[in-house]
C-alpha cells in the first residue's frame, strides 16, 4: 500500500536536492526521465557557443570582391532589427571603414522573413535602382539564375565547421547578380568541451 505513495516522494526529494543545486524539475517525472537519457539535443547558440556572431569567411564571386560584397552585405543590412547577422556585417565594414556610397539612398527595407528564407533593400545610386538580397544560399542562387551545383561544394565547405552560411545578390529588376558568400563563426564557450566531456563520460 505504501509503494505508490514512494514513488512521489522518492522523486519530490530527488527535485529538492535537485534545486539546491541550481536546477529546476519542472515535472517529478522529469527526474526519471534525465536518469534514463541516452540522447541530449541542445540549442547550440549562447549553450555551447558564446552567442557573439562575427563575419569568419569573405567568399566573392567574380566580378564582385571581397570589399564589394561586403558592402553589399552592410547595405542589405539594418542595425535597427538587431538581426545577429546584420549586426555582424556591419561591425565588419566599419572596421575595414568600408562605408556604403553618401549618394546611396534607401528606398525601402524587407527584413529577413523565414518564409521567403531572404532579406531585401532596394536604393537609388545616382540614376539607378539596385536591388540587395541576402539570405539562404540556395534560394539566393535560385533568384539570381544560378545553378545550385555549382556553388553547393563551396557552401557544404563553409558550413562545415558549423558556421552560417548567406549569400549575397545584386542587381536591377530582375537582373540580377549573386555576388557571394558570407560565412559568420559563433565562438564555443570556454567550458563547452569539458561539459560535452562530461556528458559522453555519462554515457
Amino acid at each position: 500500500m505504501a509503494l505508490p505513495v514512494m514513488f512521489p516522494m522518492s522523486a519530490a526529494m530527488g527535485a529538492r536536492m535537485l534545486a539546491e543545486k541550481g536546477i529546476l524539475a519542472t515535472r517529478l517525472s522529469a527526474i526519471e526521465d534525465a536518469a534514463a537519457m541516452n540522447v541530449l539535443c541542445l540549442d547550440k547558440t549562447g549553450t555551447l557557443t558564446e552567442n557573439r556572431l562575427a563575419v569568419g569567411a569573405v567568399v566573392p564571386f567574380a566580378p564582385a570582391t571581397s570589399d564589394e560584397l561586403l558592402r553589399l552585405g552592410a547595405l542589405g543590412s539594418d542595425e535597427a532589427t538587431q538581426d545577429p547577422l546584420d549586426l555582424a556585417i556591419l561591425k565588419t565594414t566599419r572596421e575595414r571603414a568600408l562605408v556604403g556610397s553618401t549618394s546611396s539612398q534607401r528606398l525601402s527595407f524587407v527584413p529577413f522573413d523565414p518564409s521567403t528564407k531572404r532579406s531585401e533593400v532596394s536604393i537609388r545610386e545616382k540614376v539607378e535602382i539596385l536591388r540587395i538580397l541576402k539570405g539562404e544560399p540556395q534560394t539566393i542562387a535560385a533568384l539570381t539564375g544560378t545553378p545550385w551545383e555549382s556553388i553547393a561544394q563551396e557552401v557544404a565547405r563553409l558550413s562545415s565547421d558549423g558556421s552560417r552560411v548567406l549569400a549575397a545578390a545584386s542587381g536591377t529588376g530582375e537582373n540580377l547578380r549573386l555576388a557571394g558568400l558570407l560565412a559568420f563563426s559563433d565562438p564555443p564557450r570556454p567550458d563547452s568541451a569539458a561539459l560535452v566531456g562530461e556528458l559522453a563520460k555519462r554515457g
